[in-house]
């Protein structure tokens, strides 16, 4: 993933909901839990009141939970998600931000 958010200076703190904050300018990489994380953080309910008089949950409401859409199915101003079909080593340094969401930076960003 590689944030380049041109309103941004470079560096700046970018919050993704469900990932955590990073720094623009930089790109890194979300590992198969984290990307899971983006998707629990994303879910709807689609559930509803039960409307069938001959259910023992009639007029109770059932919720459904469905996941929210993929790191790769949503467009996210400034971010570029890109899937790997090799897994890098992971790498040592955590998001630049100290909150409880997961995200490691693999470069620190700047002139490439």
């Amino acid at each position: 993933m590689t944030i380049n958010q041109e309103n941004l200076a470079e560096g700046a703190d970018v919050l993704i909901h469900g990932l955590g904050t990073f720094a623009n300018g930089g790109t890194y990489d979300i590992s198969d839990e984290e990307a899971e994380h983006f998707r629990e953080a994303h879910a709807v309910d689609a559930g509803g009141v039960d409307s069938d008089p001959e259910s023992e949950n009639f007029g109770v409401y059932v919720p459904n939970v469905q996941p929210g859409p993929s790191l790769t199915e949503v467009s996210i101003y400034g971010v570029t998600v890109t899937e790997s079909s090799t897994k890098a080593a992971a790498p040592s340094a955590g998001p630049v931000a100290s909150t409880s969401e997961p995200g490691a930076p693999v470069d620190g960003g700047g002139d490439s």
